[in-house]
């Protein structure tokens, strides 16, 4: 029977720095080279300042600490010190550098920047037949309306008694400054 491997990494303990260059918050365990990874990450994260930068990002080690396209976050609080969001869902191929993936983050100018949480599961699913899964990811911007919308769309051949497990993520800018 076909299994999917599974790498699951949590951090459950505060992690602060005040550093300008990005600081390791966890790695994930060491990756197979060739093997592409399906990521879902989830983090609980926070800034100390209002207006200032702060910033995070996933980075594969095994491809020379490329970070991971889409992954990369920048936030200026609206107020300090309140625990937002970040998620990420996608997909890379590990290179032959060695390691894992790292979630990393990064302070303006001295500021405390802070990941109170961590869940990244990474899946490797080489042993199943690509019919058994399907990714898909839209990057465009979508200006929301007050009718439904179509943004990243896969219509998988299926039967009436298929089972799925579905992952869905949506990046949503709520930036009240740019209207």
């Amino acid at each position: 029977m076909a299994s999917i491997g599974l790498i699951h990494t949590t951090r459950d303990t505060s992690v602060a720095s005040s550093s300008t260059s990005f600081v390791e918050v966890d790695e994930s365990a060491a990756l197979t080279s060739g093997k592409t990874y399906y990521v879902v990450c989830h983090a609980l994260i926070e800034g100390s300042n209002s207006d200032q930068l702060f910033e995070w990002q996933l980075v594969d080690r095994t491809n020379s600490d490329t970070t991971l396209t889409g992954s990369h976050m920048i936030l200026e609080p609206a107020q300090g010190t309140v625990t937002q969001s970040y998620y990420f869902v996608g997909k890379f191929t590990a290179g032959s550098g060695g390691g894992g993936l790292a979630f990393e983050q990064k302070s303006a100018s001295g500021y405390v920047v802070k990941t109170r949480y961590l869940s990244m599961m990474l899946m490797e699913m080489s042993e199943l037949e690509s019919s058994d899964y399907f990714f898909e990811t839209s990057t465009s911007s979508t200006v929301l309306t007050t009718s439904f919308q179509d943004f990243a769309v896969a219509r998988p051949t299926t039967t009436a008694s298929d089972k799925w497990l579905v992952f869905a993520f949506i990046d949503v800018d709520v930036n009240n400054v740019s209207h």
